[in-house]
């Protein structure tokens, strides 16, 4: 998924310079991104992504089987899902939750294929081998959590942060769950923009010169 990600920015040719984001599973997708391509990388954002942690207490985390409950396969799963991902659920018209669990239920045999990936790679990394992929980011990088993840517990986060190289303090959001790009997405907004800005403004130590330039040459003893 990492490398068909690389295939789409270059395609759009918009790879140099990239602020890459990513949540859950998206943030360990963003993350192995930015350590791969550290040279086009000029931030991450990772919001309660996940890894293979250490000092993990979730049983999601450490039975990564469970899993298999977060797949939404027959009517009721949403909302049984919606209750484990997220603190305080919102409201939801019926009519919108049955349309969405249906969706869900369609892409049941994709999601579930999916998941028997993530279990199997978790059986495979062990926290040391990802920890050398955290250690080998280079950006910029910001960490934003749920105080209250079921799946991923805000207790990996001191793990997290002693890897990274170049981070900020991390935002712990009180009364979020798991997805806090839904549960309180103006408070993400709001820790994120300041950062993405400095971000933006900092070049990248490690892209090449822009084409065309001419290198600087060192001095020489006569």
């Amino acid at each position: 998924m990492t490398e068909s990600l690389r295939r789409f920015v270059e395609a759009l040719k918009i790879e140099k310079n990239l602020n890459v984001a990513g949540h859950s599973m998206g943030g360990a997708i963003a993350g192995l991104y930015a350590s791969l391509y550290f040279s086009d990388t000029q931030s991450l954002l990772l919001v309660d992504p996940a890894g293979v942690f250490a000092t993990a207490k979730s049983p999601y985390l450490k039975d990564p089987t469970l899993l298999r409950q977060l797949v939404v396969q027959k009517p009721g799963d949403l909302n049984k899902v919606l209750h484990i991902a997220m603190q305080d659920p919102p409201f939801i018209p019926a009519d919108l939750l049955v349309g969405q669990e249906k969706v869900m239920i369609d892409n049941a045999p994709l999601m579930s294929k999916l998941v028997e990936r993530l279990i199997l790679l978790n059986q495979s990394y062990t926290p040391d081998t990802f920890g050398t992929v955290v250690k080998s980011i280079e950006a910029p990088t910001l960490v934003i959590w749920g105080k209250d993840d079921k799946i991923i517990d805000v207790g990996v986060v001191p793990e997290l942060m002693g890897e990274l190289k170049d981070k900020r303090p991390p935002v712990i959001l009180d009364g979020v769950g798991h997805t806090a790009i839904l549960e309180a997405e103006q408070l993400v907004v709001q820790a994120y923009l300041p950062f993405l800005k400095q971000a933006i403004a900092t070049p990248n130590k490690f892209a090449p010169p822009p084409a065309g330039s001419v290198p600087t040459a060192a001095p020489t003893l006569p």
